[in-house]
């Protein structure tokens, strides 16, 4: 497993004059470079891409591992701490189930979880949430999902699966939503084209 972060937000002031054959030109330039959240990038290894369906077993005579890759907003509160998939592919349900942990600084009342699926080709699927209204403490808690889909190809090719913590809502009241630069730069390394779009659910 893999950590680093991506660090980004800085304010910059640049007061520009410029002088030349005596005619005066000021001018005064302001960059903001802000409202971007850092963010902690964690990649684990997501175990074998062979696996048993009902149909016999997908992908037997690959050596290769899947990976997930989590992309945590450091404003927020809480943050996804690691997670398993295990893909369902049979004659009336194929899909996925999703095992996660999360880390929360505080105590909230709902969380909102995204996946995004990619194959083997790095071709993305449509993103997946996990909402969860519900009184969570400080700490750290454990959760399960399940998602269904008409499309056998995005269980059987799967191969990476990102995930991050969308939203939250505080005991105040106040939804802290999450920055997803963070989110588009990782899937980018997947799919050059991917962008904020890609992240909606009314695909």
């Amino acid at each position: 497993m893999a950590i680093y972060n991506l660090r980004k937000g800085r304010e910059a002031m640049i007061n520009v004059q410029i002088c030349r054959n005596c005619s005066l030109i000021a001018a005064t330039l302001t960059m903001l470079i802000s409202g971007t959240a850092s963010a902690e990038v964690i990649r684990g290894d997501g175990g074998p891409i062979a696996f048993e369906s009902g149909y016999g077993t997908e992908n037997g005579g690959s050596s290769l591992n899947r990976q997930w890759v989590i992309v945590n907003d450091d404003h927020l509160p809480v943050e996804l701490t690691q997670f398993q998939i295990r893909p369902i592919l049979g004659t009336r349900y194929r899909g996925f189930s999703i095992d996660y942990s999360i880390e929360s600084q505080t105590p909230v009342s709902a969380i909102e979880l995204i996946f995004i699926p990619f194959d083997i080709w790095g071709t993305p699927s449509r993103p997946m949430a996990a909402t969860h209204i519900q009184d969570i403490p400080a700490g750290s808690q454990s959760f399960s999902s399940e998602w269904s889909t008409l499309n056998e190809s995005v269980v059987s090719n799967h191969f990476v699966m990102i995930g991050y913590v969308a939203q939250v809502r505080l005991e105040s009241g106040e939804v802290i939503k999450a920055n997803i630069d963070g989110v588009i730069e990782e899937a980018r390394r997947l799919s050059e084209n991917f962008g904020a779009d890609n992240l909606s659910l009314d695909q």
